[in-house]
């Protein structure tokens, strides 16, 4: 169980001096008894502070105050624990079934259970029932973003207005009146670019609108045609 201490060790200390050997022996078993339970506990804190940085990866836990991380160790231990009772239980049902065992069995189901719902509690308490709180932040920040773009979306539509040629129907302008009711007006040469095969051209189409036309017609100068 240990390299490091053998009874030969021990036989020649003064605390030991006298003993038969099965007091001896005795005596042995108990150091190795108590060498092991304190490499348990050992192994056990580690694995409770491995747990903790587990949950850190996983939730927000840096703005929790000191009664917030005492239940954060309450719950990596609830955790830890129920993960070697499953392991327990697994490894009794795979051996022989004995009427003990099915009594054992029954009472660790009950723990585990309990486990459970201190769990559950735990983490609603912290408020960390929800994976994860750094997404759930996350995508509130993504959510608000989206939102602001689709109202900037309505209201650029509602405000601009999209000027097209009449005779090549190209979006020759897209633009925004402070005061459309006035009689403003606007000349346009449209310089789509119409050439073919056989020879360079241009629509170089002149036409005139004013913001009351655009008005009328919601913000476009032909109708059936929508910005992109």
């Amino acid at each position: 169980m240990s390299k490091n201490i053998s009874i030969d060790s021990i036989r020649n200390l003064p605390q030991y001096k006298g003993f038969s050997e099965d007091e001896l022996e005795e005596a042995y078993r108990k150091i190795l008894e108590r060498k092991q339970s304190k490499e348990d506990k050992d192994d056990f804190n580690i694995r409770i502070k491995n747990k903790m940085s587990e949950l850190g990866e996983d939730y927000d836990i840096s703005d929790l105050k000191y009664n917030d991380r005492m239940q954060l160790e309450d719950l990596a231990v609830a955790i830890v624990t129920l993960e070697d009772l499953q392991i327990k239980m697994y490894d009794m049902q795979l051996a022989e079934t004995t009427s003990f065992n099915i009594g054992i069995l029954e009472k660790m189901s009950r723990v585990i259970s309990n486990l459970r719902s201190d769990i559950s509690k735990l983490q609603d308490d912290l408020k960390l029932s929800r994976k994860i709180r750094k997404s759930d932040n996350d995508e509130n920040v993504v959510s608000y973003i989206e939102n602001l773009k689709k109202r900037a979306r309505v209201k650029y539509d509602k405000t601009m207005m999209y000027v097209y040629c009449p005779k090549c129907k190209m979006l020759v302008s897209t633009m925004w009146f402070l005061y459309p009711d006035e009689d403003n007006k606007l000349t346009f040469t449209c310089h789509r670019n119409i050439s073919s095969d056989d020879a360079i051209e241009y629509c170089n189409n002149k036409f005139t609108v004013t913001s009351r036309e655009l008005l009328k017609l919601k913000g476009q100068s032909e109708k059936g045609i929508f910005p992109g």
